[in-house]
């Protein structure tokens, strides 16, 4: 057996935000355990910085400038342009994330007519472009950011998803928007795509903020897909914190998930009907992790 023996600055060289290793590379490093929660250690080696200290409580390591998020299930943005529009142009988030949008194209112009002057648009048309009803995710991004959509390595078929980076002089964050629709309950090809998804993100040296529609109790301590997400988030040291109703039913299903050591500093769920049968989360302050 041939034994390959790497130094720990040959292992962080090969760290790239722009392009995550391939999955059979992500199992590897998981399997053998070389890839370790923030939280398991108070200190790791840092190519080309010496060591950068995190606290044990969790918490930043510094202090950054604050990213304004909001999410937003439009349940079709046909007729709510101007109402979304609205809400962006009073609120001003610097990233608005949307699901069920609808949209068939991205020309689509009810969803163009959402961002208004100073924002563009990365979004993902639904999966069945022939549907009458359901699907579609976007990100209206802030011109004060340059935003960069990433081609994810994972192709799921039981969610849809849409990413993209934004960088200023002070932040470099990954923003990842997800919907998963309520015609089939979760299944064992869900969580595994979804896990596909978080060895991905897993990788950036930015900060990640993953959010969207997971249309899963996390409300009901007894729901089983509500325990098996906390569990699969835990094992990424990866946490959500919205909590109370985000739908006129009374459960929780819209989410916004950070890395542990970089949560929400405050956010608000605006009531359900004003939009949609969704209450929209305005503003999401998230501290983002510049490299």
């Amino acid at each position: 057996m041939t034994r390959h023996v790497y130094s720990a600055d040959q292992l962080c060289a090969l760290n790239r935000d722009d392009r995550p290793p391939p999955r059979r590379v992500r199992k590897t490093i998981f399997s053998h355990h070389l890839w370790w929660p923030k939280w398991h250690h108070s200190s790791r080696a840092v190519f080309g910085s010496g060591t950068r200290r995190y606290p044990r409580g969790g918490g930043s390591s510094a202090t950054f400038a604050g990213v304004r998020l909001g999410l937003l299930n439009a349940r079709s943005v046909s007729r709510k342009s101007t109402a979304i529009c609205d809400t962006v142009t009073a609120e001003q988030p610097d990233v608005l994330a949307i699901t069920e949008t609808w949209h068939r194209t991205a020309d689509d112009l009810p969803l163009k007519r959402c961002a208004p002057p100073g924002y563009a648009i990365v979004d993902a048309p639904r999966c069945d472009p022939s549907a009458s009803r359901g699907g579609g995710v976007a990100l209206l991004t802030s011109n004060r950011f340059t935003a960069k959509r990433l081609s994810l390595a994972v192709q799921p078929t039981t969610f849809e998803v849409v990413a993209c980076s934004l960088y200023s002089a002070t932040t470099s964050a990954v923003y990842v928007v997800v919907y998963r629709p309520t015609s089939q309950a979760p299944s064992e090809s869900f969580y595994e795509e979804l896990t596909q998804l978080f060895e991905i993100v897993a990788a950036y040296c930015s900060q990640v903020v993953i959010c969207g529609d997971f249309n899963i109790h996390v409300n009901d301590p007894g729901d089983r897909d509500g325990q098996r997400l906390n569990e699969l988030l835990a094992s990424f040291d990866l946490v959500q914190t919205v909590s109370g109703p985000t739908h006129c039913a009374g459960n929780t299903l819209d989410l916004v998930i950070t890395r542990r050591d970089c949560q929400p500093t405050d956010y608000d769920v605006q009531p359900p009907g004003v939009i949609s049968d969704h209450g929209h989360c305005l503003p999401v302050r998230v501290s983002a992790v510049c490299r």
